[in-house]
């Protein structure tokens, strides 16, 4: 019986690191053709901007998502965080109080366009450590919406993966066009 409560513990203590695997959001389905993961290991928002870089998937490396749409929040909402687990997401007004930016996203940061925030957010409330709120959280108020909040707070995060392109070698026209040639050359000889 001791042996099932400790292998119980275990599972429940590996439940709570565990990450789903990342999902896409297919360019077929009108997405931006990016993968999304939930990790629910709790974590303040720096050590999740952290660990969201080092973390991997097809060979690319992540970072805290950035949502720049109506439709990616409700593909997030339904497909990688359907039970609204509170999350830290890739934005941040630490520069310039109230001038959101994402800062996660490579290629440096840019700014909120699309925004998700829950009735009277952000409000840059200070907490009990007077600490202000210079962080984006999602699935917090009213379920779907954001919340600003201190770094400090532990709550899961949404690592976003942007797949690399893969550049078409500068040879593959020029073969193209001499086998084309090639083609041409053959048919003149014929006739």
């Amino acid at each position: 019986m001791k042996l099932l409560s400790l292998s119980i513990l275990a599972l429940a203590l590996a439940a709570q690191t565990a990450a789903a695997a990342p999902v896409q959001w297919t360019t077929g389905s009108g997405g931006n053709g990016h993968w999304y993961e939930l990790v629910t290991e709790l974590s303040t928002w720096v050590n999740a901007r952290t660990s969201a870089a080092a973390r991997t998937h097809a060979g690319v490396n992540g970072y805290l998502a950035t949502i720049t749409s109506a439709a990616e929040q409700a593909f997030l909402n339904t497909a990688v965080n359907p039970t609204s687990v509170a999350a830290w997401l890739g934005g941040s007004d630490l520069a310039q109080e109230g001038t959101w930016l994402w800062v996660t996203e490579p290629g440096g940061p840019i700014p909120v366009i699309y925004a998700n925030w829950a009735t009277a957010e952000p409000n840059n409330q200070i907490d009990t450590f007077g600490s202000d709120e210079d962080y984006l959280q999602g699935w917090r108020f009213e379920v779907t919406k954001w919340n600003d909040n201190p770094s400090a707070y532990p709550y899961a995060y949404v690592v976003e993966y942007t797949p690399a392109t893969v550049p078409v070698p500068a040879a593959l026209p020029l073969l193209g066009a001499g086998i084309a040639s090639l083609v041409a050359l053959r048919r003149r000889k014929k006739a």
